[in-house]
């Protein structure tokens, strides 16, 4: 019984660290690429939203990128000055929901695997 405890455990800590991943971009459904304007600790950039809006924006990002250069960019639609930088997280925090659902089930399974075998010895003894 203490197995599955700890598998469910660890199953339920999986999925708590794929919502966490997920969780800031919930709002940022819009995509766009991005052109770098200028210089800085948070790098500004330019770029155009679906609906043809102009919006500048200020993201930090690891390196100096040159001005001038591109990046892809995720938005929120209804404050589009809310942005992020970088490929979709979601698949990466999907993959963690699914895993962590995985071992959540691996743990309910060997946890009714152990208990229905002390059942079944406490209902035939030898």
């Amino acid at each position: 019984m203490r197995k599955s405890i700890g598998i469910l455990a660890v199953g339920l800590a999986v999925v708590a660290f794929g919502l966490f991943l997920l969780l800031p971009d919930v709002g940022r459904t819009g995509r766009a690429e991005a052109t770098v304007v200028g210089y800085g600790e948070h790098t500004p950039l330019r770029f155009r939203t679906e609906d043809g809006e102009e919006v500048t924006g200020t993201v930090v990002v690891k390196g100096s990128p040159e001005v001038g250069s591109k990046m892809p960019v995720r938005y929120d639609p209804d404050e589009p000055s809310d942005i992020a930088v970088g490929p979709d997280d979601i698949l990466v925090s999907s993959g963690f929901l699914v895993l962590g659902a995985g071992i959540v089930a691996l743990g309910l399974f060997v946890g009714w695997d152990t208990v229905s075998e002390r059942r079944w010895r406490r209902d035939h003894p030898k």
